[in-house]
């Protein structure tokens, strides 16, 4: 059986900068509980460079830039694909 519990709320830690779900207080600054967060890093790439959001990202680089007609779809694909996952990995450093 499972409960449905109220909300929790993501956080990174400023000093080690890892990502935990948090349990915040009745004032909605004071952390009360705190969930750490294991695969940050492969399921925010699996999720952001799936066909959906690749293609979506695609279609509106080349509504923004005329210049990449001539740019085949596979060759901007990789690109963006190589670009979000390096913004992942900043993202989640040591992860």
């Amino acid at each position: 059986m499972s409960r449905e519990h109220k909300p929790l709320q993501l956080y990174r830690t400023p000093l080690w900068r890892e990502w935990e779900a948090v349990k915040v207080g009745q004032d909605g600054e004071t952390i009360t509980d705190k969930y750490p967060l294991s695969n940050v890093r492969g399921m925010l790439t699996k999720e952001l460079t799936a066909a959906e959001p690749t293609a979506a990202a695609e279609h509106a680089i080349r509504d923004t830039f005329e210049d990449l007609a001539g740019v085949s779809k596979e060759t901007l694909s990789d690109a963006l694909r190589t670009a979000i996952a390096e913004a992942v990995k900043a993202v989640t450093p040591g992860v």
